[in-house]
């Protein structure tokens, strides 16, 4: 038995999707153009067509229609969009080409160096309004919270900078060089920081204590989800998920596939985990990790996932030659199917 998909797109072989991210209407898929799709059930399809061309990251504003593109110019080109109706409304040039950007606010920015240096900049505004220096390598990831903005380095350090006075305010320093995942404590106060080394440190930003520092020998995948009690969900190359406390404290661990994860999302008290070359899409009880049902039959080699505004997206391709498949579905419709598989499973 399946539950069906709430949006289904196919997406031309040609095209090289580089990721994609969900609003509470839109799917945003970005590649050498950036399409937008509408997954609104009454008027599904696709919206816009950005020709934003070769990027390194793009990322939305969480309560607005503005997208940030980081692109692949040698010029340090960073773009600003409105992706509801595809209409730019400016270029921000820096010095030396731009891996990654954040929204501080809607109308200030951040974009990142190769160098190691951030660029804030100001709608309407040509120039920068700062540069901050204190990395010695390059930024492997920007992130934003209350102004604050945080910023992670192949030099070993994740800084936290104040973006009013141009201060860097705490160095968080022992970090691996490809640590690329910034996420915070559903109550804001913990920052996790870690990558695909298997390493996870978590910090109070706030005065710059380490809580907890935990390796693994099976390394994990780019993936950090937080339960509603604060607990933190991993995903692993060889097919493990672990539940740890804010503190740190491995709570317990289960195999959920024979091949390395690419994504988790929470359906309530389920847990959905995402295969990569089985295809599989699998809901579990978090409490018992039980395996309850598929989602639907395995849908070829998954090569991304993102969630947001209640929704689960999924990005899969069958074959050579054969067009990407996103597939997005609705994490509450996800929970009451589960919800009628858990007796059978117990």
């Amino acid at each position: 038995m399946e539950t069906s998909c709430a949006f289904q797109l196919d997406v031309s072989p040609e095209t090289l999707v580089y990721g994609f991210t969900l609003t509470d209407k839109y799917l945003i898929a970005a590649a050498q153009r950036c399409v937008v799709y509408s997954h609104d059930p009454l008027r599904p399809g696709k919206q816009a067509d950005l020709d934003i061309g070769l990027n390194w990251e793009v990322k939305c504003h969480p309560e607005s229609s503005l997208l940030l593109v980081a692109t692949r110019d040698a010029t340090g080109k960073v773009g600003l969009w409105n992706f509801e109706n595809g209409t730019h409304i400016q270029d921000f040039i820096g010095g030396g080409m731009m891996h990654s950007v954040a929204f501080i606010s809607k109308s200030q920015y951040a974009s990142s160096s190769g160098g190691g240096e951030i660029l804030l900049w100001q709608r309407e505004k040509q120039e920068p309004t700062n540069t901050l220096h204190g990395h010695r390598a390059e930024i492997t990831r920007l992130e934003s919270k209350d102004s604050m903005l945080f910023s992670a380095s192949e030099d070993g350090t994740v800084r936290i900078w104040n973006t009013t006075s141009g201060e860097c305010v705490q160095v968080l320093e022992g970090h691996p060089e490809n640590t690329s995942i910034l996420t915070f404590s559903p109550d804001g106060s913990l920052l996790r920081a870690g990558g695909g080394h298997g390493q996870v440190r978590i910090w109070d930003w706030k005065n710059g204590k380490l809580k907890a520092e935990r390796q693994s020998e099976a390394r994990h995948t780019l993936l950090y989800v937080n339960t509603n009690d604060g607990n933190l969900l991993t995903g692993g190359i060889d097919g493990t998920i672990k539940t740890w406390t804010q503190d740190g404290e491995l709570l317990h661990s289960f195999i959920a596939h024979e091949v390395p994860v690419r994504g988790l999302a929470r359906a309530g008290q389920f847990l959905v985990t995402i295969g990569t070359k089985d295809g599989r899409v699998e809901l579990w009880d978090r409490q018992s990790r039980k395996w309850l049902v598929d989602l639907q039959e395995p849908i070829g080699f998954i090569r991304n996932y993102t969630t947001g505004h209640g929704k689960l997206a999924i990005l899969s391709k069958s074959g050579p030659g054969e067009p990407h498949n996103v597939q997005v579905w609705d994490l509450d419709l996800i929970e009451q199917f589960a919800s009628r598989h858990v007796d059978s499973a117990l």
